[in-house]
């Protein structure tokens, strides 16, 4: 199982993110991750880290401007617990998030 959000916001998107990741964080507690958008495409946070959300001090964040982003929980069904496990993962110039066994793999890696 996993939990996976995105945010499209007026507002900055990673204490929403944070906030809805909490309420999922029964469905992963192995690993979790924020990236977060600015409007000119930019990546102001990628962040990744082990345990349950709940681990972060979103008080180290600072002051978040990006209003778009993407959140995910992990439950580690494959693949070990780790840092290079949790997702956001990072993929060229694509940050990518996503639940189960992707069987297309091939196909999506062949399009990106």
């Amino acid at each position: 199982m996993c939990g996976l959000v995105g945010v499209i916001s007026d507002k900055p998107a990673l204490p929403i993110l944070y906030s809805i990741l909490k309420k999922l964080e029964y469905r992963g507690y192995d690993s979790y991750g924020f990236t977060t958008l600015l409007g000119n495409a930019k990546i102001e946070d990628n962040i990744r880290g082990l345990g349950p959300v709940s681990n972060y001090d979103i008080r180290c964040a600072g002051e978040p401007k990006a209003t778009c982003g993407l959140g995910h929980v992990r439950w580690s069904t494959s693949g070990e617990q780790s840092i290079a496990n949790a997702h956001p993962i990072k993929y060229g110039d694509y940050y990518i998030v996503m639940n189960g066994i992707v069987e297309n793999y091939v196909e999506l890696k062949n399009l990106l």
